[in-house]
């Protein structure tokens, strides 16, 4: 698999999740909480501040990840190594973190789609070309 196509992929996924939180923070922070919580107005705004931040984040990632589409193949599998290293994080942060929160309404199938965008940056890495 061509790493521009790996890239470009990835590149896309995290700016579209990027603008969602962005654009839909509001919603995506109700989603995020727990029912019993969702009168509580702070944590409701608390969350949807923390939706708007990971959402710049996400979209800086995806703008750079398709930035980088036509970089040389050992400069590419440089920058999904960096991508899968940062996504394993997230992972353990929101199992080990979000996941023991009572607040939080977290559940594996909140992070599928990014495994399966975890499992392309290993294809992409391995059958770089």
């Amino acid at each position: 698999m061509k790493t521009s196509t790996t890239l470009t992929i990835l590149g896309v996924y995290q700016t579209l999740i990027g603008c969602m939180a962005m654009f839909f923070a509001s919603s995506m922070g109700e989603m995020a909480l727990a029912e019993a919580y969702h009168s509580d107005d702070n944590l409701i705004h608390l969350a949807t501040n923390m939706h708007v931040g990971v959402g710049h984040a996400f979209f800086m990632i995806g703008i750079l990840l398709l930035a980088s589409r036509k970089a040389a193949i050992d400069v590419a599998k440089t920058i999904l190594i960096a991508y899968l290293i940062g996504i394993a994080a997230m992972f353990v942060v929101m199992n080990m973190v979000l996941g023991q929160s009572e607040l939080m309404n977290f559940g594996i199938e909140m992070i599928a789609p990014d495994m399966v965008f975890f499992a392309l940056a290993i294809y992409g890495y391995f059958k770089a070309k």
